[in-house]
């Protein structure tokens, strides 16, 4: 008794009744056309995940440049702003310049040093973000990979193979036939 796991259109018989047949041996090749078609909307998605999954990374080292940059930027202007500051301090010591002056610069040095503690953190919460997300994207790339696995052991699952060693008794299939 042989049992297809999978239905479709009988396209070949590549056993006849009577002949001795191995386990393993094909007896009959069928084809599904909407098996064929879930495999290839599968592969169109896995391609456009992998496609996806590479302009996140692309994004990812474009954000963490511009981050760098940006960091850079604010050191810069952290010790302009504390070079200010330490000058302004001594020359309000000798009373050189007013108060008013003086705690100027002090305020935008602290403003400065707050703004980069905070460009800091925001560039950290955004690494984790990214990294979450090409995670989640790895996972469903990987998901996909094991669903087009499947799918294609379903189209081999087409092929009628004979359970067991022996000869092939009465075989009631015809080319061009659907079965189920």
């Amino acid at each position: 008794y042989i049992d297809g796991e999978e239905g479709g259109k009988v396209v070949e018989k590549v056993v006849e009744e009577g002949e001795m047949v191995k386990a393993g041996d094909v007896i009959i090749r069928m084809v599904n056309n909407d098996l064929n078609l879930q495999i290839l909307n599968t592969e169109s998605q896995l391609a456009y995940q992998t496609n996806e999954l590479r302009n996140t990374l692309i994004g990812m080292e474009q954000q963490k440049i511009s981050n760098k940059e940006q960091l850079l930027n604010i050191d810069y202007d952290l010790i302009r702003l504390q070079r200010n500051y330490e000058q302004n301090k001594q020359l309000y010591a000798k009373g050189y310049v007013s108060k008013e002056v003086y705690i100027l610069s002090k305020d935008n040095y602290e403003l400065g040093k707050h703004n980069r503690e905070l460009r800091y953190e925001r560039m950290v919460q955004d690494s984790i973000f990214r990294e979450n997300q090409k995670a989640q994207m790895d996972n469903s790339l990987k998901n996909m990979q094991q669903n087009l696995a499947m799918v294609r052991q379903r189209i081999e699952n087409l092929n009628v193979k004979a359970p067991a060693d022996g000869q092939l008794g009465s075989l009631d299939v015809e080319i061009g036939q659907t079965v189920g």
